[in-house]
């Protein structure tokens, strides 16, 4: 049952305490499906979270989820930032982690507001008529630094980068606009090129700047397109920065004052949506106040989604830098939250709500399941990115492609504003090419369509329903004067997850034998398959995107007899119907949701006297492993790689980039059989060190070949 509710896309989050059955989460297309399983006598909505004000917000973003195993993110080890209209009242929700560099202006409530709920801990809540914790922020263990915007903002964030290693940096402000000023919404000048600059490193260190979209809808100052559309003020047109429009916490709907784009250039603005207010219930964000009090009637604004959104971000900082050392690619965690965004409003993109509101948990479940690539492109450069889509799953969700990158400043008022423009192609299993989503400036309230996109540093291409097979993204250099460009794509799956560990078969009898192994990565993992070998037969292992069955004979000798997701750390998995006093091989894979599988890990046994062999004790075997860390040169030196001879004779090991051009030879000498380890300093043939990258490890002897990948981040 277990494995047919995986099949159909479920999630198990545990199992009932009282009685057979499941928590899980599952699409609502898919309920009638499980509803027809033999083994389900019922289906209930989920309890639904208890709840009080801001944590309505934590909720329907997903953070509460993150906040809880297999992630665990409190925003512990991040350092954010914040300029706002005054000082920040030290509320003891936040007053531990948080310094005031920036004294001069007087304390203000909405400073107040927007720090709690980017990262206030709740701690007071109780006390002040909630639920313990109920007005907690997004981020409860992120460290606070705070500046007023009354001077030179753009110094104060060098600053914030440089000085204070300010990892995300919160605005919840803007320039304002009224009847005489009208002309500068969309404009990208003032401060834009400046804030790209930054997000860029200028001030020491690449930083994300999470913007408010504005509350200009509403006010009736300018004559707007179709009555709602160009109202972005400044300096949020900028290409670099996150932009954060308003929905409501307690039903997705759009609020009636948050701004929609496009910028003058026609570029997408928001980038994404957060909740700002709520329809129902308060009517409001409830979070810090002045005096270590809560509140309050009015609190609504996309000043207070910017602030869900940097606590967000911030958490998934934390989800990066925990798993693949100190994240410094803003377009990448941009990409990451465009690309799991819940699309609201048009279909794909569009100027109300940016690629949708943003979800959390899926985010940081796809961070922590290698689905990023980080690569440099340059001019006319043509970079393949294959992946697989399986077949036999039912429920397969649609897919999301997204490349983004941080573009080089451009001259105020340039239209477009773009510098460097790359290009992604989706190519299907049947070489249909698939092109991003597009809006038209012109006609702002109509959905995107399929096209080429020459405005826009991130770029959207999704699919309802995708073919089963091998596809390829595209990523191309269009027009690259200041390259090569670094940029980031997510949406697929590129490395499988981790081998299973410490396979062994434990109390034979004549007819069984019981296998136990310990699961590694628990977020980038779906399940287990393992598969007997018997009367000498030797399998080659499963292609990326097989699907199994238990009891399935793949061929003579090998039979599946394992695939779902529980624990046999301890209590044995047990094979029956064996014959007696015989011997048995067992391979032991994990596989994600798309079936990307690992490296096998070996194990045999014989009915009534076990023996359990490590695969590196085996007979000799060609073998390419994984190289590890991946992604490599984040504070890693070098990548280790293993491999393997089954017999005597000439190797070449070597790296090269995604146009198959030689970086560097490892091997190219004469080995024994066995087991061979060599390592890679990022540096090519000449000595120089590599870009940022992906790049292929291929090991050839005789007739055996293999290709690894692995991405090298400077």
């Amino acid at each position: 049952t277990r494995a047919r509710l995986i099949d159909l896309g479920a999630e198990i989050v545990a199992p009932l305490p009282t009685f057979p059955g499941f928590t899980l989460r599952i699409s609502d297309s898919q309920i009638f499906a499980m509803a027809g399983l033999d083994a389900v006598l019922w289906i209930s909505e989920g309890l639904p979270v208890p709840e009080s004000e801001n944590d309505g917000v934590r909720v329907r973003i997903g953070v509460e989820d993150v906040q809880a195993p297999p992630y665990s993110l409190s925003g512990a080890g991040v350092i954010t930032a914040l300029a706002d209209g005054g000082t920040v009242f030290p509320h003891q929700d936040f007053a531990s982690r948080f310094t005031q560099v920036e004294t001069d202006a007087a304390v203000a409530a909405h400073s107040t507001h927007v720090t709690g709920t980017m990262a206030g801990d709740g701690a007071l809540s109780a006390s002040r008529g909630g639920a313990p914790l109920a007005w907690r922020g997004m981020a409860p263990a992120a460290q606070i630094f705070g500046w007023d915007y009354f001077d030179d903002v753009i110094s104060e964030m060098r600053d914030a980068a440089g000085t204070y290693a300010v990892q995300v940096h919160n605005d919840s402000w803007g320039y304002g606009v009224g009847a005489s000023n009208c002309d500068i919404f969309g404009d990208y000048d003032f401060i834009a090129p400046d804030l790209d600059s930054l997000v860029l490193g200028s001030g020491g260190r690449p930083m994300t700047i999470v913007f408010s979209a504005g509350n200009e809808r509403d006010d009736a100052d300018c004559p707007l397109t179709e009555g709602g559309y160009g109202c972005i003020n400044p300096p949020k047109p900028a290409k670099n920065i996150l932009v954060v429009g308003a929905t409501n916490s307690d039903d997705d709907t759009m609020t009636e004052f948050s701004s929609w784009g496009p910028v003058d250039d026609g570029r997408i603005r928001p980038d994404v949506c957060a909740p700002g207010c709520e329809n129902g219930g308060e009517g409001y964000i409830h979070s810090t106040l002045n005096n270590d009090t809560y509140g309050g009637p009015g609190w609504c604004g996309t000043s207070m989604a910017a602030a869900a959104a940097s606590g967000s971000v911030a958490l998934l900082y934390e989800a990066y830098n925990g798993r693949y050392g100190e994240f410094s690619f803003p377009s990448m965690l941009q990409a990451m939250l465009c690309d799991t965004a819940v699309d609201l409003g048009n279909a794909g993109p569009d100027y109300r709500f940016g690629h949708g509101r943003i979800n959390v948990r899926a985010a940081a479940r796809a961070i922590l399941a290698d689905t990023q690539v980080a690569f440099d492109v340059s001019q006319d450069d043509v970079i393949e990115f294959p992946f697989h889509v399986p077949g036999g799953l039912i429920g397969l969700p649609r897919l999301v492609i997204v490349l983004a990158w941080d573009d080089p400043d451009g001259a105020p008022n340039a239209d477009p504003a773009l510098v460097n423009d790359l290009d992604l192609v989706l190519v299907d299993p049947e070489g249909t090419e698939i092109r991003p989503w597009v809006l038209d400036p012109a006609l702002p309230s109509l959905p995107a369509v399929q096209g080429v996109d020459s405005l826009n540093n991130v770029e959207n291409i999704s699919v309802t329903t995708p073919t089963p097979g091998t596809w390829s993204a595209r990523v191309l250099g269009t027009n690259v004067p200041e390259g090569p460009q670094l940029a980031s794509i997510v949406g697929f799956d590129l490395y499988p997850p981790e081998s299973p560990d410490s396979f062994e078969v434990v109390g034979p009898t004549p007819v069984s034998l019981g296998l136990t192994w310990m699961q590694d990565v628990p977020v980038d993992f779906t399940g287990n398959l393992i598969v007997r070998l018997e009367g000498g037969a030797v399998w080659d292992g499963p292609v990326d995107g097989q699907i199994f069955s238990e009891g399935e004979v793949i061929e003579p000798g090998v039979t599946v007899i394992y695939r779902r997701n529980e624990d046999h750390a301890t209590v044995p998995f047990v094979d029956s119907g064996l014959d007696p006093a015989t011997t048995y091989g067992y391979v032991a894979y994990a596989f994600d949701d798309m079936r990307t599988y690992s490296p096998g890990i070996t194990t045999e046994g014989t009915t009534g006297s076990p023996t359990s062999v490590d695969p590196s004790d085996s007979a000799p075997r060609f073998f390419l492993d994984r190289p590890r860390p991946n992604p490599a040169g984040l504070g890693d030196d070098r990548v280790d790689v293993l491999f393997g001879l089954g017999v005597a004779g000439p190797a070449r090991l070597a790296i090269y980039d995604p146009a198959g051009r030689l970086v560097r030879m490892l091997v190219d000498e004469t080995l024994p059989a066995g087991t061979h380890s060599v390592s890679w300093n990022g540096r090519d043939e000449r000595g120089h060190r590599v870009s940022s990258g992906i790049f292929f490890y291929r090991l050839q002897t005789g007739g055996d070949r293999e290709t690894r990948q692995v991405s090298w981040i400077r």
